[in-house]
């Protein structure tokens, strides 16, 4: 009897050993997996970091490049964003899902230390740092009146996750001068802080948000801008700040995007004058720039690559070398082989668009309104012709009578910029001598102008017809 109690408790015994080192063995198990699953979460986090630090840094780059209008197929751009943007806010949230489950496992089946809280805060942050740049301006404002409306575009690259959400993200717009942008860039938390805006930005009508709410089209009004008159008359250059806050399941997030840079006037008279800043702030800026921060004088190289690309953006053939060379001419008259002695110099803000060029006196116009009246003629009314090379358009007045001269014929004709009418199509016309004389001369005709082309009602097939009918 003794002996099988003896060994009863043997077995017991036994069994116990038995279960404990299975539990032991299974637990180590677990361990291992729960491991090994928090080294994946762990280098996946990595991956993630490294991927959107990637993703902002090629922003920034895209950004850069389309002030400058380097960058090509931006909607397609757009999109591709969009699905990373996507895929990854998807993975972080599905991970954090994953670790709130492991979280509540632990918890019940406490067998180890695993910081999965920490990794849980690093997700957090990652998806912060996904919404953080996931707003974007589309459409740029550039130059803005005081009182009259205007139109922006933004993009939210996550917003088809939203699309369950019965409440579209809510938008505000503010206003920065260049010490509150100089704030921001130091503080990302200077909007919470007692901001106080230089002038009033008002929605005309509520934001239209298309298809989800990934495109927010906005309809804007800056008033109550007294204050800051001056500065707006002095054509000191602000940035549009756009906050949108929404929520997703249980978390709210806030992101903020900044415009380019617009210059606010007062009237529609300065308007060509902002022009000028605008372009000379997207030609010449600089990446990471502080503020609004821009050299005061360029390399006249870096000027014509500008020009060029200006040309382009309204749909015209870029200038030629020889062209260009013509153009600098505006800036360093009277030298000899202007190619080479630009290629060499600098051009400055004054020499772009304060000091006057053309007629002496107040007839003048600076470099950059007779250039810009040149752009409104050829983008109106003559940007056929010119990409059909039918127009000469920079050739001074004595090549353009030796091209003429060189095969005269009775009615030809050449079509240039005029230097001395701003915005006007000079033509030059081969005549015959007058008081018999045998021969040919060029005579000059009085510069056409925006409002003599539109009169003429231009169709392309008889534009030369219209000419003639002008010149003879």
């Amino acid at each position: 009897m003794q002996c099988d109690q003896e060994h009863g408790g043997s077995d017991i015994a036994e069994q116990k050993y038995v279960k404990t080192t299975a539990l032991f063995e299974l637990s180590e198990v677990i361990k291992e997996m729960r491991n090994r699953l928090h080294q994946t979460w762990d280098n996946n986090l990595k991956c993630f970091d490294e991927i959107i630090t990637r993703i902002k840094d090629n922003m920034k780059y895209f950004e850069y490049n389309k002030v400058k209008q380097f960058a090509k197929g931006e909607s397609e751009y757009l999109l591709l964003l969009e699905n990373h943007f996507e895929n990854l806010y998807q993975m972080l949230v599905d991970h954090h899902q994953k670790m709130d489950l492991m979280v509540n496992m632990l918890n019940q089946l406490p067998i180890d230390e695993l910081n999965i809280l920490e990794l849980s805060l690093r997700v957090s942050n990652l998806l912060n740092d996904v919404v953080n740049v996931s707003l974007v301006v589309e459409e740029h404002p550039q130059v803005v009146i005081i009182g009259t409306s205007f139109n922006v575009s933004l993009r939210l690259l996550i917003g088809s996750k939203l699309q369950s959400n019965p409440q579209p993200p809510v938008i505000k717009a503010v206003i920065l001068n260049e010490s509150q942008l100089k704030q921001y860039q130091n503080d990302n938390e200077f909007f919470n802080a007692a901001f106080s805006p230089c002038a009033d930005v008002k929605f005309v009508e509520k934001a239209t948000w298309v298809t989800w709410y990934n495109k927010a089209n906005l309809k804007l009004i800056i008033t109550n801008a007294d204050a800051m008159e001056d500065s707006f008359m002095a054509g000191e250059k602000f940035c549009l700040a756009f906050e949108t806050t929404f929520t997703f399941g249980t978390r709210e997030y806030k992101t903020i995007c900044l415009s380019f840079p617009i210059v606010v006037t007062t009237n529609k008279h300065s308007e060509i004058d902002s022009q000028a800043t605008i372009f000379w702030d997207y030609s010449f800026s600089k990446m990471d720039r502080s503020g609004f921060e821009i050299p005061r004088r360029v390399l006249w190289t870096d000027m014509a690559m500008a020009l060029k690309r200006k040309f382009v953006e309204i749909g015209a053939t870029p200038l030629d070398q020889e062209q260009i060379n013509e153009v600098a001419s505006a800036i360093y008259p009277n030298r000899g082989d202007v190619e080479v002695y630009s290629n060499h110099q600098y051009i400055s803000w004054e020499q772009f668009n304060i000091c006057k060029i053309g007629l002496p006196g107040d007839k003048g116009f600076t470099f950059w309104q007779w250039l810009h009246a040149i752009l409104v003629l050829l983008e109106k009314f003559l940007l056929p012709f010119w990409n059909d090379k039918l127009i000469y358009g920079f050739v001074n007045k004595e090549i353009a009578e030796g091209m003429l001269m060189y095969k005269p014929v009775d009615g030809l004709f050449l079509l240039r910029f005029s230097k001395f009418v701003i915005g006007g199509l000079s033509i030059a016309r081969v005549i015959s001598k007058d008081d018999g004389e045998v021969g040919f001369e060029v005579a000059h005709l009085e510069p056409l102008e925006g409002k003599d082309l539109s009169s003429m009602n231009l169709p392309k097939t008889s534009i030369f017809r219209q000419v003639e009918t002008v010149v003879s």
